[in-house]
């Protein structure tokens, strides 16, 4: 930095004195020597080779040669410009840099386009390159120079438009036409088509009614006039050659870039019958570039389309912010997080997903809230909450996403998580069973790839320990679960009581069944249930207790009157004829792995 900055501030010192040595030095060598003074007039150049990329830009490799003696002002660096009659060619990023040092050049030279032209060699020779789109620099920062001998380098630069003329100036320095050198590509430019305008209808090179020509490559910005308006080509007609990839040699194709370079996001590549409809601009300055290229074979009609241009609309408003009371942005609730990421994993779900109808746009900088509201379970006090986007505009677009999970209709304090999901993007909350919460996420739209989000999906799962039964003794259960048959050896289990999700151990939980004695006042119970883990995880115990008296246990004679596996079989006599009891059975279940899935309990009389 230091040198850069004295050099800079020495650059007319540099100027007078580098450029009156050689006239010093001449009028003591006048006698002695003829001709030409500067030694950088024998520099050259070539062309090796030039390749038509096939989307409006072309490739040039080229080698050069800086010849200098010691009669030369000091070597800073040299220029390359591209020239056409068409119009201004542009240089693309991508070119070799830097050029490395050895030989007669003791420093790297560094490739400078636009703007940062004469960054290095900061000097008022070169003013005239600075600041265009055409131009190449090779610079070196050396205070005196980084070169007093002759040395060569190759390089390859892409250039965006058609190039007649190549430029070479071996030494900007050196004020002297000199050493300036010209080649040709060999290239011949047409006359130059203005670019259609906001309004313009405008037509491949047939017209309205002819087909086009082969190996054509059109290339137009188009840029709205009007700031912060965006530009859209709506396609009335299209027809290219078909069949193939439309990127490919083997068709012609349209390329449409979001921006006013063809190095900004591609929108797409069309071909055949493929009518692109209206496509409009997201980028900062509303420009679209378009590119059409033709091979030699099979011409067609080709396309008409006109320019529009106009202030972006409003972005649309996400239809499930917290503060809209809307939450229907999802969504599905699991029993467990193993089927959450089962339906996860199954990149058709349905179950779980929310489609936007229109598609939200996905201009970059936008954001959107989405919620989705669920109730809590009776025993749930930790939830996961899982959420995915979809997108259109490729694996290039790229968004940032907030998780927000709020309790009640509030919208102002979300909860902490407590740790992350067990898959995907997410995390776990800890919650309040039987309450209301909006689960939302924000998202904010960080390039200009994106096109639109298409929708969203919400897995949330039940990440909570144990379960509850069915019905409490003050309170039995009213759902399926207890079927009466006359007999024992009648028992079918056809009435079952199945938990909302699967209760996992370590816990315990009851379920209650209304049941009313026979005339003799005998009443008796089979009961199976299906378990997850091994078979001895999962114990019982039970109480008889007349209807309105739970606090009446009523003793057992006989509990296992069939000495059933389960030991569950009891039988009891003596109680009031047809009187109303309620049976209350309740399980523990010992650990993590013991889960139960299924209850039957059955009354035979």
């Amino acid at each position: 930095m230091y040198f850069t900055g004295l050099k800079s501030t020495t650059s007319c010192i540099k100027n007078i004195f580098f450029k009156l040595l050689p006239v010093l030095v001449l009028t003591i060598l006048f006698f002695g020597r003829s001709g030409e003074v500067k030694a950088c007039n024998n520099s050259s150049f070539v062309i090796n080779s030039i390749v038509d990329n096939g989307n409006g830009t072309w490739t040039y490799n080229i080698t050069f040669t800086v010849e200098l003696g010691s009669l030369d002002v000091s070597y800073y660096g040299s220029v390359f410009k591209f020239t056409s009659s068409s119009g201004t060619p542009t240089v693309l990023p991508g070119y070799t840099s830097p050029l490395p040092s050895g030989g007669a050049l003791s420093s790297n030279l560094t490739g400078f386009i636009g703007a940062n032209v004469n960054s290095q060699a900061a000097d008022s020779d070169w003013n005239v390159y600075d600041n265009v789109t055409n131009v190449l620099s090779y610079e070196c920062p050396d205070l005196f120079g980084c070169a007093t001998d002759d040395f060569t380098r190759t390089f390859s630069v892409t250039v965006m438009g058609c190039v007649e003329t190549i430029l070479f100036d071996a030494s900007p320095n050196s004020g002297s036409a000199s050493c300036e050198k010209t080649l040709s590509t060999g290239l011949s430019c047409s006359t130059p088509v203005t670019p259609p305008v906001c309004g313009d209808t405008f037509y491949d090179s047939g017209g309205a009614g002819g087909n086009y020509s082969a190996n054509e490559d059109v290339t137009y910005t188009i840029c709205p006039v009007t700031p912060g308006d965006k530009v859209s080509l709506v396609f009335n007609t299209f027809t290219l050659q078909g069949g193939g990839a439309c990127s490919s040699t083997a068709n012609d194709y349209v390329q449409i870039f979001n921006g006013d370079m063809i190095t900004d996001p591609l929108l797409g590549t069309w071909c055949g019958t493929n009518n692109p409809g209206t496509i409009t601009s997201t980028s900062a300055d509303g420009c679209l570039t378009f590119v059409f290229h033709s091979n030699a074979t099979t011409q067609a009609a080709g396309y008409s389309i006109t320019v529009t241009c106009a202030p972006p609309p409003p972005p649309p408003t996400s239809p499930c912010t917290c503060a809209s009371g809307n939450g229907i942005c999802g969504g599905e609730h699991f029993c467990n997080s193993s089927a959450a990421q089962s339906d996860y994993n199954n990149l058709a779900s349905t179950v779980a997903q929310y489609d936007f109808i229109p598609d939200l746009s996905a201009a970059n900088g936008t954001s959107y809230q989405l919620c989705y509201e669920y109730t809590t379970g009776p025993t749930e006090t930790s939830i996961g909450f899982v959420n995915a986007i979809g997108t259109t505009g490729g694996s290039s677009c790229t968004f940032t996403r907030t998780y927000q999970v709020y309790q009640g209709t509030g919208c102002s304090s979300p909860l902490a998580n407590t740790t992350a999901a067990d898959f995907g993007t997410g995390f776990e909350y800890t919650v309040l069973p039987n309450t209301f919460y909006n689960f939302c996420v924000t998202i904010t739209i960080t390039n200009t790839s994106c096109l639109t989000i298409d929708d969203t999906y919400v897995w949330l799962y039940n990440n909570s320990p144990g379960g509850q039964g069915c019905g409490t003794c003050a309170a039995p259960c009213t759902g399926p679960g207890m079927g009466a048959v006359a007999t024992y050896n009648d028992r079918t289990y056809l009435s079952c009581w199945e938990p909302a999700c699967a209760i996992y151990g370590p816990t315990s939980f009851t379920n209650c069944f209304s049941a009313t004695a026979d005339a003799t006042g005998f009443l008796g119970f089979a009961n199976l249930f299906v378990q997850d883990g091994p078979s001895t995880c999962i114990t019982k115990t039970w109480t008889l207790s007349p209807s309105g008296s739970c606090s009446t246990t009523i003793p057992n004679p006989i509990p296992n009157a069939h000495s059933v596996a389960s030991g569950f079989n009891p039988e009891y006599s003596g109680l009031t004829p047809n009187g109303s009891y309620v049976l209350c059975v309740t399980y523990t279940l010992s650990n993590s792995s013991c889960g139960f899935l299924m209850d039957w309990a059955i009354i035979f009389v």
